[in-house]
């Protein structure tokens, strides 16, 4: 399926849970996909939460050499997420597949 199209089906996601926490799960390295999540968040008027150590360095890493644009205070991090409601939040999330203490 094309990017296109998962771009449609999150935004269906964000918009039917409009009342609801969302928590996203994709690879780190997609920093396509994370643009799309980071966008649809600017739209829906949440903050973006990550969790995983790959998650946020490969978002700092895309962000500084332009590959990933974050708007000033989109991001919060994860232990600031109970200063929120829960539809004004989403967790973005990574894991090594099935890894113990992975997040």
């Amino acid at each position: 399926m094309s990017e296109s199209v998962v771009k449609d089906r999150l935004d269906l996601v964000f918009g039917d849970n409009a009342k609801r926490r969302l928590i996203i799960a994709t690879f780190a390295s997609n920093v396509h996909r994370l643009q799309q999540i980071l966008d649809l968040a600017v739209k829906y008027k949440r903050k973006v939460a990550f969790s995983g150590r790959s998650m946020i360095n490969i978002a700092d890493a895309a962000s500084r050499i332009g590959e990933l644009n974050i708007p000033n205070g989109l991001i919060i991090d994860l232990e600031r997420i109970k200063n929120y409601k829960d539809e004004q939040i989403v967790i973005v999330s990574t894991g090594t597949q099935g890894e113990p203490m992975s997040a």
